[in-house]
């Protein structure tokens, strides 16, 4: 439903609609290795919905020494 508020110092309330989603879709992916002295991740994801398409990715690599 639609949320309605008001600051609070003040000042008219205002509302804010729902969004309208006719289906949609979350995916993500991970994939970890860890060592003793290394550290690795993959990671990646996206968002699919009938207006609105994302995907991220994201690779990390630590070595201690």
């Amino acid at each position: 439903g639609a949320t309605t508020a008001r600051f609070a110092y003040g000042g008219p309330s205002f509302t804010v609609p729902a969004n309208q989603i006719d289906g949609a879709a979350i995916g993500r992916f991970t994939l970890r290795g860890d060592g003793n002295y290394v550290h690795f991740s993959l990671q990646a994801g996206g968002e699919y919905s009938s207006g609105y398409h994302s995907l991220d990715a994201k690779a990390v690599f630590r070595l201690t020494f």
